[in-house]
């Protein structure tokens, strides 16, 4: 077996307490003294600094911390050594001419402060043939230690240790120690066999993989024991099948035995595992540390449990061969890397590829890299602290509430007798709540949709039973000026209104929005039946400036304007018909939802540009916003609903780039003064609306910087290195 070796120091912030060096002398004059540390070997409630000294003059030290034997190879003691947690010291003394000294060897126990040291029992746990006198100590001055030998875990109410316990049978004892003042100490427990014990059986042949049926003997060195085994998995008994002639294994089986004897107490319970069959399949190799995100480099080992078999790997992404790198030594690993590796032996199948991911790096909050505000949507089950978006939220300056701030959540579900009725704040409240208490910004999203609103708000005494126009801006002023008084300046920018171009490069249909069909209604036609955009502007500014909102900045967003079209022209004829029209717009928000491979970054960059070079009459141009930023691994028209592993992460490679270049772009346009937020639309993989879209039922999309465990995926890394 491949042996695994982690290298990791964790710095613990304790206190430390400095003390100073000593020495024993030699008594070989040609032997260099054996080092001496001090303070000594102990237990100590904060952190230590052990100095080493040698009375050997010109001799140099070397130690280990890790309980291996120190060699000339080791680290060369040159300053006190901080002990932060418990704590193996050895060290030897060297001096050219000289023998080496001895090894010293200290044992430092760090504890927190005020807790009783764990009861020591002497001797040790362990078969014994006569009976012991057990002691018990402390090493915290003053501790008085209770005792059981029931297997019940001991109290201050159990039997008070005042002298040796006799042990002539099998016990576990358990003890703890306690002072006044002083948190109790963890339980000890000591098993003590009293007693000679049988022989564990020994299986012959021994366990392994065989191609045709075997003849299994068992045998035992103590001279009239019995053997009792199972072949079931189950512990064997004394009522268990006796042997008494070999056992013919013909298929994979766990054969376990014990072997009993009167007056002796029953030996331990022997195990073999024979698998029968054709050659088999080389095991998968195994890599340690596991995979997962480190701060500090780490040295990987990899090992197979098919005895004897070679390891191969490769750390490029590609499919590891027997032609590739071959495993000798740990891999150490500074960088995000993945490892493959497969397992090869003569005569068996190759095993299955090992796939490790390592993430060498601080994880930082996103947001804390980008100049520009760096934000996200989130539900509103992401505010409690059980959730696993919560620990998330951190990344982001500015959050908009995914669902809970659109008008269908907040307003009445039924037609009020007067308006505005009574409006249900909770969820948006969570959202809002949360950013005061942490320093976060609130974008709110949105006042005016036609999806996502309450049927009641459309229906009225006009044409079909829709609302007159009247009916409808009296029930559009209403709920916005709601909004404002409830939440006055805590949001500082608002979507007015979301997505009234329709995909055909004019206004979004009758058939899909009522608010074009009230205007068509009411006979406004063309560019005019935008009116209840204007409108929705006016009375945004007009409230919000009521209350205490006069820095609160207006938008209009839509989706697929990043790209030219005639989506785009539509959208910017309807810009500038506000703008000739005197609307308090402050700003266009780009919804881009976008696929691994499209568009391009310079095609929303011209986006850009072209919005905001806009206008208004007062001379401010208009900023622009990124507001429901994702990137889905399937293409537009893609209807499947999951991806085989190697074109995910074939994708998921060429998204974390796509994601680094168009934030590099977005800081080239904040420098600009062309635009001042970006946010993802979600928190993690998981909870993404994409799951849900353009297929019947569930698929598994990857859209974001979080994956399904609410761990960093490559776009993360990709825009805080």
């Amino acid at each position: 077996m491949l042996k695994i070796i982690l290298k990791q120091l964790k710095v613990i912030g304790v206190l430390p307490v400095l003390f100073f060096l000593a020495c024993n002398s030699a008594t070989d004059p040609g032997k260099v003294a054996t080092p001496a540390a001090k303070p000594g070997q102990g237990t100590y409630t904060a952190v230590q600094s052990v100095t080493l000294s040698c009375d050997t003059e010109g001799a140099a030290i070397y130690y280990t911390i890790d309980k291996t034997t120190p060699t000339s190879s080791s680290t060369l003691y040159a300053s006190p050594i901080s002990i932060a947690k418990t704590t193996t010291l050895k060290a030897i003394a060297i001096k050219s001419g000289m023998d080496d000294s001895d090894v010293m060897t200290a044992v430092y126990t760090i504890g927190p402060p005020g807790k009783v040291a764990t009861p020591a029992a002497s001797p040790d746990s362990g078969i014994y043939e006569l009976a012991q006198n057990v002691t018990l100590s402390c090493d915290t001055e003053g501790a008085a230690i209770y005792y059981t030998i029931d297997g019940k875990t001991p109290t201050s109410s159990s039997t008070l240790y005042a002298s040796p316990i006799t042990i002539d049978q099998k016990i576990t004892l358990k003890a703890i120690a306690i002072k006044s003042g002083m948190d109790d100490s963890d339980v000890m427990t000591a098993v003590y066999t009293i007693g000679k014990i049988i022989a564990t059986p020994a299986a012959s042949p021994d366990s392994g993989i065989y191609e045709l049926a075997q003849n299994v003997t068992l045998s035992c060195d103590t001279e009239g024991a019995a053997i009792y085994y199972t072949i079931d998995g189950k512990t064997p008994t004394s009522s268990s099948t006796l042997y008494a002639s070999p056992i013919t294994i013909d298929q994979k089986i766990t054969l376990k035995a014990i072997a009993v004897k009167s007056g002796m107490n029953n030996s331990d319970v022997m195990t073999a595992v024979y698998t029968i069959g054709p050659p088999g399949k080389v095991a998968t190799p195994a890599a340690s540390p596991d995979p997962g995100i480190y701060e500090l480099a780490q040295e990987v080992t990899l090992s197979c449990d098919t005895e004897g078999a070679e390891i191969y790997y490769t750390i490029d992404g590609k499919t590891p061969t027997s032609s590739s790198s071959p495993y000798t030594d740990p891999i150490n690993i500074d960088q995000r890397i993945t490892i493959k590796a497969i397992a090869v032996k003569s005569g068996m199948t190759n095993s299955d590829v090992m796939t490790a991911k390592y993430t060498i790096g601080k994880i930082i909050d996103l947001h804390t890299k980008w100049p520009f505000m760096t934000g996200a949507a989130a539900p509103s089950e992401a505010f409690n602290t059980s959730n696993g978006q919560y620990a998330l939220l951190k990344h982001f300056n500015v959050l908009v509430a995914e669902n809970e701030m659109k008008p269908q959540s907040i307003m009445p579900a039924s037609k009020p007798t007067t308006l505005p009725g009574t409006y249900n704040w909770t969820n948006a409240d969570k959202l809002v709540d949360y950013a005061k208490a942490n320093n976060t910004e609130v974008r709110g999203h949105v006042l005016v949709w036609h999806n996502q609103t309450t049927p009641w708000f459309f229906n009225g005494s006009g044409k079909d039973g829709r609302a007159t126009k009247d009916e409808l801006y009296e029930r559009m002023e209403s709920h916005i000026k709601t909004v404002f008084e409830k939440y006055k300046g805590d949001v500082l920018w608002w979507d007015v209104c979301n997505e009234v171009v329709g995909d055909d490069g004019a206004i979004r249909p009758a058939s899909s929005s009522k608010y074009t069909a009230i205007m068509e209604d009411s006979g406004l036609t063309g560019i005019d039946r935008y009116e209840f955009v204007l409108k929705a502007f006016e009375w945004a500014r007009q409230y919000a400036n009521e209350n205490e909102g006069t820095d609160v900045k207006l938008y209009l967003t839509d989706y697929s304007i990043e790209t030219s079209g005639a989506k785009q022209n539509e959208f910017a004829r309807l810009i500038d018909y506000l703008i000739a029209n005197n609307a308090p717009i402050d700003g266009v928000g780009f919804q881009c939802h976008i696929q691994y491979s499209w568009p391009e970054v310079s095609q929303i960059s011209s986006a850009i540009e072209k919005f905001a070079a806009k206008q208004r009459s007062d001379g401010k141009k208009l900023m622009t916003q990124v507001t429901e930023l994702d990137m889905s691994l399937f293409a537009y028209d893609d209807k499947s609903k999951t991806l085989s592993d190697s074109v995910r992460n074939t994708r998921l490679t060429t998204q974390a780039t796509r994601y680094r270049q168009l934030f590099d772009m977005f800081k080239q346009k904040y420098e600009a003064g062309k635009l001042d937020m970006v946010l993802v639309w979600g928190i993690d993989d998981g909870h993404s609306w994409l799951n849900n879209w353009q297929v019947d039922g569930l698929r598994t999309d990857y859209p974001l910087l979080f994956d399904r465990n609410y761990a960093p995926k490559d776009a993360y890394w990709e825009l805080v290195k």
